[in-house]
Parts: structure tokens; sequence; C-alpha cells
């Protein structure tokens, strides 16, 4: 079953459910409407009645049939008795006056029906009249009392033709308006529905039409101001995301690709020279070392690689404790001192304050050996590196700040980018396939901290760690 066939069957659902219930509730709400008005009218006309028997005018003779009976609840009242009539009937049972449209005689009540009567209340009935009309008579028994002696009671009726009369007009006017009401909601909402879906229908063939090789394109945003484009410019963000890793991969490829090729290739010169002729041991013995250095180069290129691909596919469980930070930092430089000998560089460290956090420390390690030997490689002859921890409000704060050859200002948004070099000319005499620093950004954020980097080409950097302290 298509979505706009399931479409149409719950929008005429729900559209007669609501007619429907809007139908009853009208229909109910006018014949209660009604119902309440003649029975508030019986009453008015029973109570008035009673008064103008129990306080008769002088002269006045209460039979059945008589005139004036008649006269005086039409001068008094204004009940004509065209819709319906008043009959006084005594305790027992015997008509003593009626309007002169009715002649038959009282309506027998039961002994339970008069001792209501006799407790001062009344009550309603429905029967049928054929004196009166022959669509039922609503009666209302009214008792009568004269100083708390009970008299008798009234028989007051009403026709209940215009009940019937308007719910035949309430039933007509629904085999009317509620067909036409439902074409005229399907019609509308059909036209609304095959509208939206149009746009619907057209974004699903244009994106069938997409390759991999086609992320480039967008799809044409429709000129409403509407949710369907707000559908279409998501669609066109996320083609523009696709777009962007799709690069990213294929370039993440390419530079694997060579990382891995460079070493390979010398490894096979150099075996390829060492076939040639008769070599010394010793020559040999360096040819061994070179391939040994090219291998140990493809084995760091491939963890990282492994520990990216893990990273990425969230396989990697970072296994946090209360470390102290000093400590590693102390530690850490102490052993890279010797490196920085070697370079003819000064590793200032001292005085470090003693500060907690909540880490895992041999990835806080990995992270500061690769910024701290970072800013000892890209240093000057006789240049320096300071370490220092300081802190704001919510973070502990490692600062690695080197007098090297600093970062040009366009390369900064993208050091943490994987195989990413600023000085690519160097890159066989420093060493390092780019991806040390993606790893250190992404162990860092797995802390929920981040790294900042300022730089003046030509004069030093600054890398700050950012490590949240230790919740209270």
């Amino acid at each position: 079953m298509s979505f706009k066939t399931k479409f149409l069957i719950w929008f005429n659902l729900t559209i007669l459910f609501i007619i429907g219930f809007f139908s009853f509730g009208m229909y109910f709400g006018a014949m209660h409407s009604m119902e309440e008005g003649i029975n508030n009218r019986l009453l008015s006309v029973s109570v008035a009645t009673s008064h103008i028997i129990t306080k008769p005018p002088d002269n006045f003779i209460i039979s059945c049939g008589n005139k004036e009976f008649q006269d005086l609840l039409e001068a008094f009242l204004g009940f004509t008795g065209h819709e319906g009539y008043v009959r006084v009937v005594s305790k027992d049972g015997k008509s003593l006056s009626c309007t002169k449209n009715l002649l038959t005689p009282p309506i027998p009540l039961t002994k339970k029906d008069l001792d209501v009567l006799k407790t001062k209340n009344y009550f309603f009935r429905d029967i049928k009249l054929e004196d009166v009309n022959n669509n039922g008579v609503r009666i209302c028994f009214y008792p009568i009392f004269y100083e708390n002696n009970f008299l008798g009671y009234l028989e007051v009726g009403a026709s209940l033709e215009k009940i019937e009369k308007m719910r035949k007009s309430l039933m007509y006017l629904f085999v009317i308006i509620i067909p036409i009401t439902f074409f005229i909601s399907n019609l509308g909402g059909f036209f609304i529905f095959s509208r939206g879906l149009r746009n619907i229908l057209f974004l699903s063939k244009e994106l069938k039409n997409f390759t991999a090789n086609e992320l480039y394109k967008r799809v044409p945003v429709p000129k409403s101001n509407d949710e369907i484009r707000e559908l279409f410019e998501s669609i066109n963000i996320m083609m523009a995301s696709l777009e962007k890793s799709f690069a990213q991969i294929r370039q993440f490829s390419a530079d694997a690709s060579h990382e891995l090729r460079t070493p390979l290739t010398i490894i096979k010169g150099e075996i390829e020279v060492a076939l040639r002729s008769e070599r010394t041991i010793e020559e040999y013995q360096d040819t061994l070392v070179s391939i040994l250095e090219e291998i140990d180069r493809m084995s760091r290129i491939v963890e990282d690689l492994l520990l990216i691909a893990k990273a990425d596919a969230k396989e990697i469980i970072i296994e946090k404790k209360k470390i102290k930070l000093n400590d590693i930092l102390n530690e850490l430089c102490e052993q890279l001192s010797i490196f920085a000998e070697a370079k003819n560089v000064e590793l200032h460290y001292e005085n470090l304050p003693d500060v907690e956090v909540f880490a895992d420390p041999l990835r806080l390690r990995q992270v500061f050996t690769n910024i701290i030997e970072n800013a000892i490689k890209y240093n000057v002859n006789g240049g320096k590196v300071y370490v220092a921890i300081e802190e704001d409000e919510h973070n502990f704060i490692v600062k690695v700040r080197d007098t090297g050859i600093g970062i040009k200002k366009e390369d900064i948004d993208k050091i943490f980018d994987r195989f990413y070099r600023a000085d690519k000319s160097r890159k066989r005499e420093i060493g390092g396939a780019g991806l040390g620093l993606s790893i250190c950004k992404w162990i860092i954020e797995s802390h929920g901290g981040y790294i900042k980097v300022e730089s003046e080409y030509g004069s030093g950097s600054t890398f700050s760690i950012f490590l949240p302290k230790i919740a209270d």
C-alpha cells in the first residue's frame, strides 16, 4: 500500500470522525435545548395556573369545558391551546375544568404517581393523545395545594410536533451536509497532499540520480516558505556534508597510500642496491639499519591508522582515574630532556603545581609526548620550550610554548587534520605522517576538554590543553 493511499484512508477516517462528532453534538444539543424549552414552558404554565386556581378571580367557576377558564388562561398566560392543553383534576381523578380543545378523560395515575404529587413534587410524561395531535404530548403533572391541603393536580400538556419537526429537519440537513462536507474536505485534502507529494516525488527522483561522484549536485529548493522548503534545504546541507566526508576519505586514502608507499620504495631501493655487487659487512649493516628505520616508520603509521579507525568506530575505551597531572609532566619532560639536548633546545618545566585530574594516564602521556616532541622538533638551534600548568574556573590548562619556527596563520585551522603538515618540505627530515595532532585532538575531546593553538610564524607557538577539573 502506497503512502498516498494510507494518507487518504487516515484522512477520510479523521474527517468522518470529526464530522460525526460535531453532527452528533449539534443534534443532541439542539434536541436537548428544545426539550428543555418545552419542559420550562410546561412548568411555568403549571405554576401560573395553580396560582389562578388557589387564588381565583371573583365569580370564577371551575367546570369542564368552561369558556371562562380558557379565556382566563389566554388573558393571563397567553395560552391559546393550539399546541397543548390544561386540565384541572381532583384528587379522586375527576376532571374539574379544562381547555376547550380537550374532551378526553384525565390520564389515569397510579398510587405511586399520586404519592409523588402529594409530596409537592411534579413529573413529566410523554403519551399519545389523538385529541391534540398525532406526534405525542408531553404532560407536566403538577400538584395543587391550598393551605397545605392536597386538592388535586394539573395536567399541562404540550405537543411534541415541533421536536419531531426539528428532529426530521436535522436528519435531512445531515443527509445533505455530511456528504457535501466530506466531498469538499477530501477534495481539499487531496489537492494539498498532491501538491506536497509532488515536491517529495521530485526530490526522490533527483536523489535517485545522484552517485558518489556527483555529490557536488544540489536539489533545487522550492520557493514556498514551509516545511517542504526546510526539507530540501536539509537535504542540500546533508549532501554538502557527504561531499566533504567523501573528499576527506579520498584524501585520507591517498595520503595513507603515499605514506606507506614511500618507506616501501626506500626499502626496495636499498635492497636492490645491496644486491647489485659485493659489499662489506659494514655496508650491509648500514643498509639493514636503514631498512629497519623505514619498517619502524611504517609500523608507527599503521598503528596510528588503526588507532584512528578504532576511535572513529568508538571501539577504544578511555580508562579514566584520578591522577596527578604534574607527576606525568615531570616524568615525561625528564625523559624528553635527552631528546631536547640532542637538538640543542632548552626544555623548562620547573615548579609545576600539584593538581589532580580524572583521566587516562596512558592517553595523556601520548598527547603530551607528541606536543612537546613537536615543540622540540620544530624549534630553532638554541631555542627554548616552556611547559606550565595554569587554571581557569572550570579547567586545568597545560601550556607548551616554544620559540621555534611557528605556524602560518592559514595553516592553524588545518594542523589537526589527518596527514596534514604545515612544513611539507621538511617531512622526511623531521619524520612523522601528520597523524599525531589529529590523535591528540581526539584524546583530549574524549576527556571533555579541547586544544587551543596560538602561533606567530617565525616566532614560535603555544599549545594550550584544557582538561576539566574534578567535580566537588
